[in-house]
């Protein structure tokens, strides 16, 4: 029974021893977390700077060195030249051409016999200033076609169908001079003159040449 008693007294000792081992240990362990917890908040602290950067990542990241690439010279930018502002022209202003004041016009007719003579010319230019005419009508081709000038187309002095004793242009420029207006007649489809020249050119009547003093002739071609 002794025995017995000693055995389960020997048993129950190392159960405690073991007990006491295994809360030994589990503190242990747990004091060497809590050095270890302590160790690693504090290197954590030191190896982070005042702005909260990590040193140690800091220390051990390397940073390449980038080298710049050499650039070329800058093309030259062309700046648009200014296109110089054109400054309109004034549009000019047209002067209205002076309108002469209209004169009725009060003529007389005037034969080649009336102002072919200077005296003749002279009367009729005197007559005109004292009285209301401003103007003569003068023949240039007269009725039976001929020329109150010299003419230089060959069929009309082969015709003798001009007068080269009026120097016409001196009667016009004597008119002018005085403020008398020249009015020039000119007679056409009548010329007796040519048509004894150059018959072709003119009308015929029964085979017959037309004869414009004849009554029936120009009742006949009325």
């Amino acid at each position: 029974m002794e025995n017995k008693k000693q055995m389960i007294n020997v048993e129950t000792g190392k159960q405690k021893k073991k007990t006491v081992s295994i809360v030994v240990l589990t503190v242990l362990v747990l004091l060497s977390l809590s050095l270890l917890a302590l160790y690693i908040r504090h290197s954590s602290s030191d190896s982070r700077d005042g702005n909260g950067a990590d040193r140690s990542g800091a220390l051990n990241t390397i940073t390449p060195t980038v080298t710049p690439e050499p650039t070329g010279a800058p093309y030259p930018t062309e700046i648009p030249a200014e296109e110089p502002s054109v400054t309109p022209e004034p549009s000019p202003t047209a002067t209205p051409a002076p309108k002469p004041e209209f004169q009725p016009v009060r003529a007389l007719y005037l034969k080649p016999e009336s102002f072919q003579n200077p005296t003749t010319l002279d009367h009729y230019i005197d007559l005109a200033n004292r009285t209301e005419i401003n103007a003569y009508v003068i023949d240039i081709k007269s009725d039976w076609g001929t020329i109150t000038y010299r003419s230089e187309i060959e069929d009309v002095r082969a015709a003798k169908a001009c007068r080269d004793d009026i120097d016409i242009r001196e009667i016009i420029k004597k008119f002018h001079d005085n403020n008398i207006r020249v009015i020039g007649r000119v007679v056409t489809f009548k010329d007796s003159v040519i048509t004894k020249y150059k018959p072709e050119l003119a009308i015929h009547h029964d085979g017959k040449l037309f004869d414009q003093s004849g009554k029936r002739q120009r009742r006949l071609l009325a």
